[in-house]
């Protein structure tokens, strides 16, 4: 019996992804709020937070990330890069199990030991953490700018471990090659944007958006912590055709 012959990587998907001509994702929050990322900032920031987990935080295939569950576009690169790396996804709720932690909460971060914590910043354009940071927590945007655009390490192309509890990397890889062809297929050509209706990061959610991602499509995200009247909504998704 022949093997199935697994075709999609993340470092092939990644540099496929820096040649999308359209935006690949952006982020709405509080009203007159906008974040646009091209395909070639978004998968610059995500070889940038490879590299940085690998040197700073030790973390390789096989090793653990707890990930907060607030949804934002920072969540969903740091997933992406953990991903990329063969690192395992875990809920925030489980950060003690797990070999480090990223969060927003500056209060879980101060709990934990700090050499293995991550703390992120919710302003969208904010280039360090704008509260006070906790005594030896890693200030995650401070920290990554130093890091080139470029990743230059070693992960591997098809990681062999769990992408989270229960879903192992080839399984996640698999199931995003399907669902991005269908997505493909479905594709009405008047629509640029996928909304992500979600209300946290979770393993549903962030299937979804690299689904959509690998599809082509812009990934139009929206900051669930922002209020989002009816009109509101419509208008963003009549602006971003989505």
């Amino acid at each position: 019996m022949t093997a199935h012959r697994r075709s999609l990587t993340w470092s092939a998907w990644l540099r496929q992804l820096s040649n999308q001509q359209t935006p690949a994702l952006i982020w709405y929050s509080a009203p007159g709020e906008r974040v646009e990322l091209s395909g070639r900032v978004l998968e610059n920031w995500v070889a940038k937070t490879s590299a940085f987990l690998e040197d700073e935080l030790l973390l390789e295939e096989g090793s653990s990330l707890a990930l907060t569950g607030r949804l934002h576009w920072r969540s969903l690169i740091l997933a992406l890069a953990a991903l990329r790396l063969g690192v395992e996804l875990l809920p925030e709720e489980e950060a003690s199990q797990a070999d480090a932690l990223a969060t927003f909460d500056a209060n879980l971060a101060a709990s934990l030991p700090a050499s293995e914590v991550l703390l992120l910043e919710a302003q969208p354009l904010a280039m360090r953490y704008m509260g006070q940071l906790p005594a030896g927590v890693l200030d995650y945007l401070a920290e990554v700018r130093s890091y080139p655009d470029v990743y230059l390490g070693l992960a591997p192309d098809f990681p062999a471990g769990q992408a989270w509890p229960g879903m192992a990397q080839s399984q996640l890889l698999a199931q995003l090659e399907a669902e991005s062809a269908r997505l493909a297929n479905v594709r009405n050509p008047e629509q640029a944007a996928y909304l992500l209706e979600a209300q946290a990061l979770t393993p549903a959610s962030l299937t979804g958006a690299l689904a959509a991602l690998l599809a082509g499509y812009s990934l139009l995200l929206l900051d669930p912590l922002a209020p989002w009247p009816a009109d509101r909504l419509e208008q963003v998704k009549a602006q971003e055709r989505a």
